[in-house]
């Protein structure tokens, strides 16, 4: 099973959501602006969402992967709660520029009104997170499924294939970094706190900082890191088996776990990597300017954002150097991102 340090930590790096003010008659993403498309894919059948519904302008297209976790793109626990999204920055500002997209995860509907206190997805039959979900949980997966989503919306004449943008928070990065390095038609790539060197990095880096800051022993954390060490053998030796009682396999750890550095240095369009300097799972993006010094790559614009966590929350400190509130950045984030799309891209 995986252990409690691992689980943990993954509930922690779940993204941040957008909310809505509860609105009545808001029973499909049409109500919210967007167009849900189906596609047969060669893994399976692909359900995304597009920022339109009448297509009359041609625009480049944003397609942003969100992180790990099973979220609907739209969702909420019943009638009384507010709508969330998975996007966490404010899209509406840039509805005229591009067409945005989502793709839902695999065995997850697009809209849902049965999440449970988490925001998980609950099948409101087997009330359970769904089977599939778990199968198809890994970076091939959603790779596979944006590449055929991009080659879908590449056919359609309000496309403007000039410009096709892909953006990736935490687990999406992953994505982000292979599709980006294989796909031809991508001319931006935001990768944004992502780890280059896989998930199991930043566990065994936690466990040298507690024990640097004296939370645990250095023995503790030496038996905790030797722990890491077999579980990861166990995973990458068996990935279909069973990891936990949700479902999930160990194949969904050993994808995510692969190092995505190689596909970074690989890509040749811009890369705009954003990550916050309190994000543990990030601490190796302040390394990548080397690798790309290293390797001869001119390509990287690189962007910590200080005292800023996983999810762009940034903290604010007394004397002391006790954190006494924090602040949601993704706007900042947004800002940055966008106005680096423009500096990036070829003068028309």
């Amino acid at each position: 099973m995986i252990s409690r340090i691992l689980f943990i930590i993954i509930v922690v790096l779940s993204g941040t959501h957008l909310s809505f003010s509860q609105t009545t008659g808001k029973n499909s993403p049409k109500d919210f602006g967007f167009t849900t498309f189906n596609i047969k894919g060669s893994l399976d059948s692909i359900h995304f969402i597009v920022s339109d519904t009448t297509f009359k302008v041609k625009k480049p297209v944003f397609l942003f992967c969100q992180g790990s976790l099973p979220y609907s793109l739209f969702y909420k626990e019943d009638s009384i709660h507010t709508w969330n999204q998975t996007m966490p920055f404010d899209y509406k500002k840039h509805l005229n520029e591009y067409y945005f997209v989502e793709i839902s995860k695999p065995g997850i509907p697009v809209f849902c009104t049965s999440a449970d206190k988490n925001s998980y997805y609950i099948d409101p039959v087997t009330k359970k997170i769904p089977e599939k979900y778990w199968k198809n949980d890994y970076v091939d997966y959603y790779v596979t499924a944006a590449n055929e989503v991009i080659a879908f919306l590449l056919k359609q004449k309000w496309v403007d294939p000039s410009t096709i943008v892909i953006a990736g928070h935490s687990q999406g990065s992953k994505v982000v970094s292979k599709l980006g390095a294989i796909n031809k038609h991508v001319t931006h790539e935001i990768y944004l706190a992502g780890n280059p060197l896989g998930r199991f990095d930043q566990y065994i880096r936690a466990q040298r900082r507690d024990a640097l800051t004296g939370k645990i022993s250095g023995d503790e954390a030496q038996k905790e890191i030797d722990t890491l060490y077999a579980q990861y053998k166990k995973m990458w030796n068996n990935p279909d088996q069973i990891a936990s009682p949700h479902g999930e396999t160990y194949k969904q750890w050993a994808s995510f776990s692969t190092p995505m550095l190689p596909d970074l240095l690989k890509t040749n369009i811009p890369i705009f990597a954003g990550y916050g300097t309190r994000d543990i799972t990030s601490d190796y993006c302040d390394l990548l300017p080397l690798d790309f010094i290293r390797n001869g790559k001119h390509n990287l614009t690189l962007k910590p954002y200080v005292d800023c966590d996983h999810n762009f929350f940034k903290a604010f400190f007394d004397k002391s150097g006790k954190i006494i509130s924090t602040e949601e950045q993704w706007e900042k984030v947004a800002d940055d991102f966008f106005k680096w799309i423009k500096e990036t891209s070829p003068k028309k």
